[in-house]
Parts: structure tokens; sequence; C-alpha cells
């Protein structure tokens, strides 16, 4: 479960959040996804082996397409080279 910051602070200085907005956005962010990607992952597989002790390959394949295709979107970005 991800919990909200609560920042309260006097007008007269900026917040912690003020400064480092983008930084804990980020940081919400990868915990967010981390927990839809183990959210995600536990149901597939559950439906994998749901019939079977070793599970359904196939089924497997999948799960592991979905969490590298989702995963993939926060990777971060890196230039091409040129050759």
């Amino acid at each position: 479960m991800v919990e909200k910051a609560v920042m309260s602070q006097p007008a007269s200085r900026p917040a912690p959040v003020q400064r480092h907005g983008r930084q804990i956005a980020v940081q919400v962010a990868v915990q967010v996804a981390v927990q839809v990607a183990y959210e995600d992952a536990d149901r597939v597989f559950g439906v994998a082996f749901r019939d079977s002790r070793t599970g359904d390959e196939a089924t497997i394949d999948e799960a592991r397409r979905l969490m590298t295709a989702y995963l993939e979107t926060y990777a971060p970005k890196t230039p091409r080279r040129r050759r």
C-alpha cells in the first residue's frame, strides 16, 4: 500500500516537496509501479498454478511478457549509439 506524504510547513519557507517535488513524484510512481506489477504477477501466476503444481508454461510465459513489457516503460531512456 502506498502511503501519502503529509507536508505542512509555514508559508514563510518552502516545503521540501517544493524543492524536490519531482524526486518525490518519481519515488511515488516507482512504488505504485512495483505494487501494480506485484499484484498483476500474483494474479497471473495464480492462474498458471491453479490446476497444476508445475504451472501452465504458456501462462507463465505470458506473465513474464506482461511484467517485462510493463516494467520496461519505467526503464531509463538511453540514447542510441551511432554506428
